[in-house]
């Protein structure tokens, strides 16, 4: 009969007896006795007997009262009611709690408590019982008046099942009934809506029933409420009280929205941006008519009438390809030679300023240029630790790498206060950690002259300066003859391939020694900077340049074309700018960040720049000396 009622074509079952089932067989024999004599009902008629396994996933089978109990589910079964029989004749107010988590069987407990409670009463001829069945979602309401429907319920008492706001509508408040089932009572804490006008649709019914058997998800969910008078509400508002399951259930969930934020900043952040680049990029073709068109007349849905309105329909739309990895965008868009050839071939001011981006580098291949812009730069700012300098390349951001034994010799532009001089200490620290040799020049005796106490071959009077250059171009030269005469010496190959170490010249306020010079001294001093920034790199002898603003004056007969690495920082005007990487379609903007500016790698494209960041209280001389030192051990 439970299966048979789990049945579509089985209209009705009749059943007098309500759900009294024992051991009147081999209880661990039934199940596979039983299965064979389904499939053999099944085989002789698939309509009437359908498979098993379709039987036990249907949702009336599920929710049937006739399936056989558990030693538990039958003693909570009897106990309510028990509890409904003695309430009905002591004539009492009664509520009644099933409480426990999902999948634990109230469904069918509740299930076969309704219906055991209907067939006793029928025994006893009680035709006043008005007894119900609330369910608060519509499928189950279903499911459940389609079972009470082929069990003769609803033939007998009428419709028993009914959802919360249509049971509350239908009986007013002199309508009283006898029992009600409710069914996951605790989405019933629910506001006037279109179907009810109260304030609480679990507190109207309990008020309308003698009884109330209340199935719960958890017990500890309902709020702290005062029974004996009936009411979730005191004073139109809720009196909650302080637990130690409210308190943990507040700190799980505040735990889960931190992590739920935590998992979109490092999973979906990059995700959100593109999808803005993406609509930026589609808005710049759109709006800037980049595409092409033709206008049509639109008939409208009537086809036999005249067409009134024009409509444009596009033809052409540029082909642009949008990428993001590893903190880098790459845009490419098609080149086709068409009419916006031009406007798509010139992109980087649109996008570094739409986009808020850095252009990295600009490249045109075959039918396409690339360009590839950094989105968030100063997130690839690192800090000292981790300055590194290795394989003839030294790290200065994550993305910005200064690779000397390529592109030799650096220069450094910028106002007091720019950060210029923290830069050039962190290099000399970052230098020390590998076998680089390093010549310190500061004529004004200012930050860098005082490293002369903690490591050697720091000079800061003129006389030392000029000696100090003719030993560096001295010693390129000397190198530059030992390297031809070396066993393993390859036409081609640079210092690096020889096993040799690399020398660096680093040279603070050049202008202001310049000026110091006569015209005979300047001349020759030029002309040996000059000899190194040309001959320097496949010696291994390499010059980094710093300067308040790089003039031609002093850095005359294309030196300065040979420094291959430039970075301008702090606050420099726009002649500044223009003299440090000359006429440039570029943007320069100002920030207030300490060690901020622009760099140029060596690929012609000026990007944003953040110089290392050095902790509070870091101590250069400290540092620079320990280093020093462990060197000469």
């Amino acid at each position: 009969m439970h299966y048979l009622m789990s049945v579509d074509n089985v209209r009705q079952v009749h059943n007098g007896r309500g759900n009294p089932q024992g051991n009147y067989y081999p209880s661990n024999e039934f199940d596979a006795i039983f299965s064979e004599v389904w499939g053999e009902l099944h085989r002789r008629n698939d309509k009437l007997f359908p498979n098993e396994s379709a039987i036990k996933d249907s949702a009336i089978y599920k929710a049937s009262p006739l399936h056989k109990l558990t030693r538990k589910q039958e003693d909570a079964k009897n106990r309510i009611i028990s509890c409904v029989e003695n309430a009905m004749n002591q004539k009492e107010k009664q509520i009644i709690f099933i409480d426990g988590e999902a999948g634990t069987g109230k469904t069918v407990l509740n299930s076969s408590a309704f219906y055991e409670l209907l067939c006793r009463t029928e025994k006893q001829d009680a035709k006043d019982f008005k007894c119900y069945m609330i369910v608060n979602h519509k499928e189950q309401v279903k499911v459940y008046a389609d079972i009470f429907k082929k069990l003769g319920i609803e033939e007998k008492y009428g419709k028993v099942v009914s959802k919360a706001s249509p049971f509350l509508n239908q009986h007013k408040e002199d309508d009283s009934i006898d029992v009600a089932f409710i069914d996951e009572a605790h989405l019933l804490f629910t506001q006037g809506n279109q179907g009810y006008r109260g304030k609480n649709q679990l507190d109207d019914i309990v008020k309308k029933a003698k009884i109330a058997v209340v199935m719960l998800l958890n017990l500890k969910t309902i709020i702290t409420t005062d029974w004996k008078v009936i009411s979730l509400f005191q004073d139109g508002s809720v009196h909650l009280t302080v637990t130690p399951y409210r308190i943990m259930t507040i700190v799980l969930a505040a735990l889960v929205c931190v992590l739920a934020t935590l998992f979109y900043r490092r999973f979906q952040y990059d995700r959100v941006k593109q999808l803005f680049h993406r609509q930026k990029l589609a808005r710049m073709l759109l709006e800037n008519g980049w595409y092409e068109s033709e206008s049509t007349q639109d008939s409208g849905f009537f086809k036999d009438l005249p067409a009134t309105t024009k409509k444009e329909k596009i033809t052409y739309f540029p082909k642009l390809y949008y990428h993001m990895e590893h903190g880098l965008l790459y845009i490419r868009t098609e080149i086709t030679l068409g009419k916006y050839q031009d406007q798509l071939l010139h992109l980087e001011k649109k996008l570094e300023t739409g986009l808020y981006c850095e252009l990295v580098s600009k490249e045109l291949k075959d039918s396409y240029v690339e360009y590839v812009l950094l989105y968030d730069t100063i997130a690839n700012r690192i800090t000292i630790n981790e300055v590194q300098a290795e394989h003839g390349s030294l790290r200065l951001m994550k993305n910005v790498w200064w690779e000397y034994d390529k592109l030799p010799h650096m220069l450094i532009a910028g106002g007091t206060g720019g950060g210029k001089t923290y830069f050039i200490l962190t290099i000399i620290e970052a230098l020390l950690r590998s076998n680089a040799v390093m010549y310190i020049l500061d004529p004004k005796n200012a930050d860098l002259a005082d490293l002369s106490v903690v490591m050697p071959e720091v000079w800061y009077k003129k006389d030392d300066i000029t000696a100090c250059i003719d030993r560096f171009y001295d010693g390129m030269m000397a190198r530059s003859e030992a390297m031809k005469l070396m066993e393993n010496y390859r036409t081609g190959e640079n210092y690096a391939y020889l096993g040799l170490s690399p020398h660096f010249l680093i040279f603070d306020e050049y202008v202001a020694f310049m000026e110091m010079l006569t015209t005979k001294e300047n001349a020759a001093v030029l002309n040996k900077l000059k000899q190194i920034v040309m001959l320097g790199r496949q010696a291994g002898y390499f010059l980094i340049l710093a300067c308040q603003r790089p003039d031609a004056k002093y850095l005359g007969d294309g030196i300065r074309d040979q420094f291959n690495f430039r970075v301008a920082l702090g606050r420099m005007s726009e002649l500044g700018y223009s003299m440090m990487f000359g006429e440039v379609d570029k943007d320069f903007f100002l920030k207030q960040i300490k060690g901020r500016g622009y760099v140029d790698t060596g690929n012609s494209v000026i990007s944003e720049f953040y110089t290392p960041l050095v902790p509070k209280g870091h101590d250069f001389l400290k540092e620079i000396g320990r280093l020093s030192q462990n060197r000469q051990r």
